[in-house]
């Protein structure tokens, strides 16, 4: 691995012609200030350094918690990066509302590429496009980012009004995840016969689905905005956010989705 500069906060780092730092710093500003707190306890001791290459070839960077430095190859993956930083509690070692069980890292990167989309104006989000979209279908939910901003083991299930759909909802998501990093994994690794089960990654990405709704339901009595949740839905099924990594993954969930949302959303109001 060949190190090409090691930089800090006073370095001028652009992504997509925008200062990291400043951008960051700039949509933090928006939120209660409680949600900068790990940003700026981070910031004065990170550590960006500027490489080559990274072990896993899937990766174009990585935010170290324990001695909290972003190790990079590309600007363009510095802002999720900094987003990493700014929900991580460095005192208490704990990031944004993961536990030891090991199972919400996939929600955590969708927030991340979440924040990291909107901060920088991204139309569609540089990995983890299934991962966001379930957090577009939660952001109405109130003081649902808090739980990421503020650090607290499991912190999500104090604003999800069910932990039974909301552990189903991050155990779906991490076993997509799984089944994705592992597919590509195996295609930059130019192996001859990919080996994965489409069969499992449509069933993850179902159950992804059913808890959303789920959820949902709990969440919202208006039948007004019960609608509008319905269209967005659909929408972003439909859209170029969902499936351009792995096309293959999605067949027959847009179906799927839309017969769910007419079944158990549509018909009620």
């Amino acid at each position: 691995m060949k190190v090409y500069g090691v930089y800090d906060k006073e370095s001028v780092l652009l992504e997509n012609g925008k200062n990291v730092f400043k951008t960051v710093e700039k949509y933090l500003s928006k939120y209660p200030f409680e949600y900068s707190k790990c940003y700026y306890d981070n910031i004065d001791t990170l550590e960006l350094i500027k490489v080559d290459r990274l072990p896993d070839k899937t990766e174009e960077a990585i935010y170290n918690y324990g001695m909290n430095t972003i190790v990079f190859t590309k600007n363009n993956s510095l802002g999720h990066e900094l987003f990493h930083m700014a929900s991580n509690d460095a005192l208490s070692f704990q990031h944004a509302f993961e536990s030891g069980m090991g199972i919400e890292g996939g929600l955590v990167e969708g927030m991340t590429e979440y924040h990291h989309m909107k901060a920088f104006d991204l139309k569609t989000p540089g990995a983890y496009s299934f991962p966001v979209f379930a957090v577009m279908m939660l952001e109405d939910i109130p003081n649902i980012f808090e739980s990421y901003f503020v650090p607290e083991e499991k912190g999500i299930f104090k604003v999800c009004p069910s932990k039974k759909y909301m552990y189903g909802l991050l155990y779906s998501i991490d076993n997509y995840n799984g089944i994705v990093l592992d597919y590509l994994s195996q295609v930059c690794a130019k192996r001859k016969e990919i080996i994965f089960s489409k069969e499992d990654a449509r069933m993850a990405i179902r159950h992804v689905i059913d808890n959303l709704i789920s959820i949902e339901l709990l969440v919202e009595n208006d039948k007004g905005k019960l609608d509008e949740y319905a269209d967005k839905f659909r929408d972003l099924m439909n859209s170029n956010l969902i499936g351009d990594m792995v096309p293959i993954f999605y067949a027959n969930c847009r179906d799927y989705a839309d017969k769910q949302i007419k079944k158990r959303i549509k018909e009620r109001l």
